[in-house]
């Protein structure tokens, strides 16, 4: 009766923490979800003020050199620092400057919007390891790990963004 009554102890305990592990783990999926889409909200927004920047300059977007501040007026983000929100300063629940996290394609600065071929292929602004306000760059360099599960936020230059997975 005893070794009955200690079996059904151990798979108590054993059910109680599996079921904490559990949670953890669906609160930090969560939790990293809901930094993706801020992430993805973030960089959409920042393209739709780059459009529209393109609608009062002559249909050229932002230079690459400032683009962040050329479109303060065209954007709410400067709320948020342009930054990307799972920049964090370690042990710290705030992020704070200089940790901004996005680029701009250098290959799109001032370029004419009805010229572009094929806008929904050629990404504007994204997650990228510069760090630097105003950062941008020829070549994409993307944060590695990514910063979202597997994944790297980026807006294209028709305006649509989307979080794609990285292969290892």
């Amino acid at each position: 009766m005893r070794k009955w009554l200690r079996a059904l102890v151990w798979a108590f305990a054993g059910v109680v923490v599996g079921s904490i592990a559990l949670l953890f783990v669906t609160a930090g999926s969560e939790l990293s979800q809901a930094t993706r889409s801020a992430c993805l909200s973030h960089v959409k927004e920042l393209t739709q003020a780059s459009n529209l920047y393109a609608e009062d300059s002559d249909g050229r977007l932002p230079p690459a050199a400032g683009w962040a501040d050329n479109l303060v007026h065209w954007s709410a983000e400067e709320a948020h620092g342009y930054g990307c929100p799972a920049m964090k300063w370690p042990g710290e629940e705030q992020d704070r400057p200089p940790f901004y996290g996005y680029a701009m394609n250098r290959f799109l600065s001032a370029a004419q919007t009805k010229t572009l071929v094929e806008p929904e292929k050629m990404h504007l602004i994204y997650d990228s390891s510069n760090l630097a306000r105003n950062a941008n760059e020829y070549l994409p360099a993307f944060p590695q790990p990514p910063r979202h599960h597997g994944a790297i936020v980026i807006a294209f230059a028709d305006g649509h963004a989307k979080a794609l997975k990285v292969e290892r």
